[in-house]
């Protein structure tokens, strides 16, 4: 029980990010000293003899990838940074996937983690709203989170959109289960308010994700016309109401000849323009890089100034990979791929087995497991997401329902396939 409080005071911490908003918590460095003494814990409290967790060979993998990246990084500080920050999700994903091992404890993770998610939208709604904490970006006014690690618009909407799978299974969830009614409201609020956000946001990745997420819920729901009036009747009030410019930039998704009005409007079209085609020029620059380190890579958060060596034409400055895969290829190399896939073939065969096995209680949430990881491949077009924590928490969530399915064959005598 205290290792879980200790878990969910780090989501909070982790999601939240008080020390980049309060400067004298990041003096203080309460995150370190939280995880510490939940490391303290682990050790001394017994803890440590927990179950071994399935699935951590991918995650040790490719935590080795990004090492041996170090081989063709020029920028070793920009390999470290990288690299410590992905350790840092490491640990925390060793503390849950041990610490995890029944349902009940499960769902409450996930529970904690969607209310402090509606902490953190909230907020940084409000700071948008009332102290105007935004960014214009291509003519566009955007929601941004109110900490540091979460101003970017694109990066909101996606981290919004990772979580809504979740929030739906636990909705499901609760509806059937008596005294439930204040965590549905709780839950119904935090998937409108997401919905607003997204939007707000001005992320035509962030709209994309959603309406593919809209889809796949939309085919596990049993009232399957009502909620597709309900959905049209939504996104059409969401519309009408969203300020022009935002509507503008999402309708450049389908209608490659719209234009908004005013001087800036011109400039808008052409920085829209140039956003599409920098994803493209992102993956290819991979596949460069690929060739040039076949198995190292250039290096973890090397991708942008490495990019310029291999170029016929060198750009004007510095800029990510804005794609997934050609990050991997790029920084990571013929090793990188191989752990990576491994780390998905890992993730698709634990959530697989739970769904085959109709496990109950279990198998929605392996579901929304499955939807996420989708979400983040399909974010990868348009994003250089490959160090996001989202992997390795879903790899937990993973791994902890296989433990728990194992333990109830074990139980009946039956042995786990």
């Amino acid at each position: 029980m205290k290792m879980k409080i200790f878990l969910v005071g780090y989501l909070f911490l982790f999601i939240y990010r008080p020390f980049e908003v309060y400067s004298i918590l990041e003096t203080i460095h309460l995150e370190r000293l939280w995880m510490l003494a939940a490391l303290g814990y682990f050790f001394f409290s017994g803890a440590v003899k927990k179950h071994p967790v399935k699935g951590v060979g991918p995650v040790v993998l490719f935590a080795a990838a990004m090492f041996l990246s170090a081989l063709g990084a020029q920028d070793l500080d920009r390999w470290w940074r990288t690299t410590e920050n992905f350790l840092k999700v490491v640990v925390f994903y060793f503390l849950l996937a041990t610490s995890i091992d029944s349902e009940e404890d499960l769902i409450d993770i996930l529970y904690a983690y969607v209310v402090i998610m509606f902490i953190y939208e909230a907020k940084s709604l409000y700071e948008y709203l009332f102290h105007g904490r935004v960014e214009f970006r291509m003519g566009v006014k955007r929601l941004i989170g109110h900490d540091q690690s979460g101003a970017d618009p694109n990066a909101l909407a996606s981290t919004i959109n990772y979580s809504l799978s979740f929030a739906y299974v636990l909705y499901t969830r609760f509806k059937d289960e008596l005294g439930r009614a204040r965590q549905k409201k709780i839950l119904v609020g935090y998937m409108l308010v997401s919905i607003l956000c997204i939007f707000m946001t001005g992320s035509r990745t962030g709209a994309v994700t959603l309406f593919v997420l809209a889809v796949l819920l939309w085919f596990n729901v049993q009232y399957k016309v009502r909620w597709l009036f309900a959905f049209v009747v939504l996104t059409a009030l969401i519309w009408n109401l969203l300020p022009y410019e935002k509507r503008i930039r999402l309708e450049t998704l389908w209608n490659e000849d719209v234009e908004m009005e005013g001087i800036e409007g011109a400039k808008f079209m052409q920085a829209t323009q140039k956003s599409t085609e920098g994803r493209k020029e992102g993956f290819w620059d991979g596949v460069r890089l690929l060739r040039a380190y076949p198995m190292t890579g250039a290096g973890a958060g090397n991708f942008a100034n490495a990019r310029q060596r291999v170029r016929d034409v060198p750009l004007e400055q510095e800029l990510q990979a804005h794609n997934l895969y050609g990050q991997l290829m790029g920084e990571l190399g013929g090793f990188g791929i191989v752990a990576f896939l491994s780390l998905l073939f890992s993730i698709l065969r634990m959530n697989l087995l739970v769904i085959r096995e109709r496990a109950e209680g279990l198998y929605p949430v392996a579901w929304a497991c499955l939807i996420s990881l989708l979400l983040l491949l399909i974010n990868g077009l348009a994003g250089h997401n490959l160090y996001r924590y989202n992997w390795l928490w879903i790899a937990a969530f993973s791994s902890i329902q296989f433990w728990i399915v194992q333990q109830r064959h074990e139980a009946s005598k039956e042995p786990v396939t």
